[in-house]
């Protein structure tokens, strides 16, 4: 019994602690149980404490659309559905306009054979372009449903993306790159429709849907031509407005993706990181997203148009037989026919160049420009086929279209190759010698010449490229980072460039700019920065200055020059003819055989020394203005002076002549020509007294009251130039001029004679005052006037004459090129273009262009040049000797010793070397006395202005 009540007892304690560890175990899992959902719910709490931190950081407007992301995409799918829609009605008008095309091809409806016929084509061409525009739309709805998907993607993906953040160690990670990715896509929308925001246009799609619906109800109502031709009429007008919706729909289409991009780059932005999102607007990575969707955008619009194209015309036959086909063939046949003209153009650019020239040289206008005329050919010659390209390029962007990506491209093409070929076959052209009777129309050493095409060319096909890229650019993606970078890497270039073309012409450049300044002892300013510019490592950096030296110093010059001068051709002289012989051989002047000395003695180069009686050509506008100063004078006393300026042989003293006859019907003439150097008051005073018989007279003072006290009178004083030597005290004879001729100009009209070159000399070194007056200066003499005054004078001698034919026509010359005069009106403008309109230069030419041919025949040929070499040898004392020469028209030794502040030995040495080599002439029959001789005045006068030494 005890172990039975110990058995139960043992039995009751293992129930109750079984019992209490089943309770403790409930107790345990009650606990495990809170302790996780304190644990869960802390957990959930501390998310939700960083959401709404996180959502308090996001402004007003990210807060309202990032609930809200995908709503677009039930707006995008209900607007596909009415794109679909009206595809159906524009494919009911292409079937219906099936149906009336074939009933007319069939002769169903009233009207023409030939009627019926056109107007089944007309619809059939109308119902195939609904049917292109059905299959566009289509493709655009399609396009309308597939972006409602993506934003529905999109939306999702980005909310998940910004919820998981939250809790994620990779979240930031993850939303920076979504971040950049739809930054990315958002500047290439941009980039393809800019900022414009899209257009919904469901009215617009409903208006062209009913209308297409109500366009042809019933295909059997059309039952004449007359009625299909207004359904054709209609459905183009109606083609235009779905056009116009398609072209609005597709922009529309990517204003609905560039929109939705936009909300998503607002929220996103401000959820990336700080440095991820100043880097994405930073300037690097914002050009590189910018120049890759350029690139992207640029190859996607032109993939599309190649697969529209083909989608139209899958074959080749089939684009040919289709009505858009045949004109694009049709333009392309064209466009290889202008490119096959120009070809042929290009091979015969030298024969029609030479055609052309000939053609003008028998212009009656153009005759006396012949000489210039030949010069230009080469340059027309090799600027032709460029002129032709320009013109070829020109019908070929009105074939294809200048306003079609096809003329724009090719627009940005050939437009820059065009402009540099032109610059290069430029400077080819006008440093070419087209002819051996003419210099190249710009004279360039062949080192130098060598360089500057080098350079050129370096320079031009860089730009060539960057204008052709930036071209294309511009015709892809429209102006952009890819044209700035384009720019920008031109402009870099070229300042290299710059840099380095400037070191590499720094010592040519020095020496050039060198060369234009005067020699002096010490050197000027100029000249020592010129040559430390040749020596110095930095000297490249005056390079520019150089350059605007050499270009500037003469145009100026020849601005100066020609300012005075009203026509343009009468600015081209040209350079003296180089001898040419019937075997194309230099002839000496030796080897001439005389012309008769009677045919000689018909032609005096010095009116002085006996022309009085000689034939003349009257200048009837210089000797009017003179006989009307004169006139003024005889009624007014006043401006009783009038000066003549002229240079050496234009017809001065010819001048005189003519105006003492005229005043001495009227008046008492005292005529006189100043021999020597009066340059003193007493020995100016001493010739005046002696030409106005006026003895006992001892200054000008009392010179000038003898004169008011005698008789009314017309004094003409020829060579007054005499009256001045430049030195120290070399001006007192012209003082003493000025004197008497203003104290008695009320009782005499004075004539004065200068040389143009002591006139100017006087004006600068009296600052331009005018102390007597009237100038009238003598203007050069014309291709008439110097024609007539040789046939004048030609005319008494009984001579025959007989021209060679210089511009040798093509069956007397062995190259396609030109070579000057083809009768003799053209060989006397040649004349007076290398005479200068100098009559005493053309009489010399002329005399030196004779050879006889018989008794009383003499052939007229070319007329020999100097020879340029023997003068730019010359020593400068010799130079100098020469310009002091020209610039007082006549010296003697003594003379130019003064002038020159040299030794007389020395001008005696001078004097007998000039005249000897032919520069110089013995003035008068004493041969004391020396001048400029005719055969090289103008050579000399162009060798003293290139050295500077002439006031001008």
């Amino acid at each position: 019994e005890r172990s039975a009540r110990h058995a139960l007892a043992t039995e009751a304690w293992q129930t109750r602690y079984a019992a209490r560890r089943q309770e403790r175990a409930e107790l345990e899992a009650q606990r495990a149980a809170a302790e996780l959902g304190l644990s869960v719910a802390s957990k959930r709490l501390d998310y939700l404490e960083r959401l709404l931190r996180q959502l308090e950081r996001m402004s007003d407007a990210s807060r309202r659309i990032l609930p809200t992301l995908a709503e677009p995409r039930n707006a995008l799918r209900a607007h596909s559905a009415e794109l679909s829609a009206l595809v159906g009605a524009l494919d009911g008008v292409a079937a219906r306009v099936g149906v009336v095309s074939r009933r007319a091809a069939s002769g169903m409806i009233v009207g023409f054979v030939s009627d019926q016929r056109a107007v089944a084509e007309e619809l059939d061409t109308a119902a195939a372009a609904y049917t292109s525009q059905a299959r566009r739309l289509e493709r655009l709805a399609g396009v309308l449903t597939t972006l409602a998907a993506g934003f529905e993607s999109e939306g999702r993906q980005v909310r998940a993306a910004f919820f998981r953040s939250v809790v994620r160690s990779d979240g930031q990670a993850s939303l920076d790159a979504l971040f950049l990715e739809h930054l990315k896509h958002q500047r290439r929308l941009r980039k393809t429709i800019g900022e414009a925001a899209h257009e919904y246009g469901r009215d617009r799609v409903e208006a062209v849907r009913q209308e297409a619906e109500s366009l042809v109800p019933r295909a059997v109502e059309i039952g004449t031509t007359g009625d299909a031709r207004d359904l054709v009429d209609q459905a183009i007008e109606h083609r235009l407005r779905v056009e116009t919706l398609i072209a609005a729909e597709t922009s529309a289409a990517t204003g609905w993706e560039l929109a939705f991009e936009n909300e998503l780059v607002t929220v996103l932005s401000e959820q990336a990181s700080a440095g991820v999102r100043s880097s994405a607007y930073g300037f690097s990575r914002e050009l590189v997203d910018d120049v890759t969707s350029e690139i992207a955008l640029a190859w996607a619009r032109a993939r599309a148009g190649v697969e529209a194209r083909l989608e139209d015309s899958p074959g080749l036959l089939a684009f040919a037989v289709s009505p858009g086909g045949q004109p694009l063939l049709l333009r392309f046949v064209g466009v290889l026919v202008v490119f096959a003209s120009w070809l042929v153009v290009r091979r015969k650019a030298p024969r029609l160049t030479v055609l052309t020239v000939r053609g003008l040289a028998r212009l009656e206008p153009l005759r006396a420009r012949l000489g210039l005329l030949v010069r230009l050919s080469g340059l027309v010659q090799a600027l032709l086929p460029v002129v032709v390209g320009v013109l070829a390029l020109w019908i070929v962007l009105r074939i294809v279209g200048g306003d079609t990506p096809i003329g724009e491209a090719l627009e940005a093409v050939f437009v820059p190759v065009l402009v540099y070929s032109f610059g290069a076959r430029a400077l080819v052209g006008a440093t070419r010698r087209i002819t051996p009777g003419r210099p190249a129309l710009i004279q360039i050493a062949p080192a130098t010449l060598e360089r500057l095409r080098r350079t050129y060319a370096t320079l031009g096909v860089v730009i060539v490229v960057a204008s052709v890229v930036d071209g294309l650019a511009r015709v892809a993606v429209g102006a952009g980072r890819v044209v700035s970078l384009v720019d920008g890497v031109v402009f870099f270039w070229v300042g290299i460039w710059a840099i380095v073309e400037a070191w590499r012409w720094r010592v040519h450049l020095a020496g050039a700019w060198r060369a234009l300044t005067p020699e002096t002892d010490p050197p000027g300013p100029e000249r020592r920065v010129a040559g430390w510019m040749a020596v110095s490592r930095l000297g490249f950096l005056l390079s520019p200055v150089a350059l605007l030296r050499l270009v500037g110093t003469p145009l100026a010059g020849f601005a100066s020059a020609r300012a005075s001068e009203t026509d343009l051709f009468q600015r081209l002289r040209a350079h003296l003819l180089r001898r040419r012989s019937e075997r194309a051989e230099p002839v000496s002047r030796g080897a001439r055989r005389p012309i008769p000395d009677e045919y000689r003695e018909a032609f005096p180069l010095y009116p002085v020394l006996g022309e009085d009686d000689a034939l003349i050509v009257p200048r009837k506008d210089v000797v009017e203005e003179a006989t009307s100063q004169w006139s003024r004078w005889r009624s007014s006393r006043l401006e009783g002076s009038l000066v003549l300026v002229g240079e050496k042989g234009a017809g001065k003293t010819t001048l005189a002549g003519l105006l003492a006859r005229r005043f001495a019907d009227d008046t008492d003439v005292v005529r006189h020509t100043i021999r020597g150097k009066p340059v003193t008051r007493s020995a100016l005073v001493a010739e005046l007294a002696r030409a106005l018989d006026l003895p006992h007279v001892d200054d000008p003072a009392d010179l000038a009251e003898r004169l008011c006290e005698g008789e009314e009178r017309v004094v003409l004083l020829d060579e007054c130039h005499n009256v001045f030597l430049r030195q120290i005290d070399g001006y007192g004879g012209y003082d003493a001029l000025v004197e008497i001729v203003n104290a008695t100009s009320s009782h005499v009209f004075w004539v004065l004679v200068f040389n143009s070159f002591t006139w100017r000399f006087l004006n600068e070194s009296r600052g331009r005052m005018h102390y007597f007056r009237k100038l009238l200066p003598i203007p050069r003499w014309s291709p008439e006037e110097i024609q007539k005054l040789i046939r004048l004078r030609h005319d008494r001698t009984g001579f025959d004459l007989r021209f060679d034919e210089v511009l040798l026509s093509r069956s007397h010359t062995d190259t396609e090129g030109l070579e000057l005069v083809e009768e003799a009106e053209g060989y006397f403008r040649l004349l007076w273009e290398s005479s200068g309109g100098n009559p005493r230069i053309a009489t010399q030419l002329w005399l030196d262009s004779l050879r006889p041919i018989s008794a009383k025949t003499l052939g007229v040929g070319l007329f020999p040049e100097p020879d340029a070499e023997v003068l730019s040898s010359l020593a400068e004392d010799l130079v100098f000797a020469l310009a002091a020469i020209c610039q007082h028209e006549n010296l003697s030794d003594a003379e130019l010793a003064r002038v020159l502040n040299l030794s007389e030995g020395f001008a005696s040495f001078a004097t007998q070397y000039l005249l000897e080599s032919g520069f110089i002439e013995a003035k008068d029959e004493t041969g004391e006395r020396f001048t400029l001789s005719p055969a090289y005045y103008r050579s000399v006068l162009r060798a003293l202005r290139n050295k500077h030494l002439l006031f001008e």
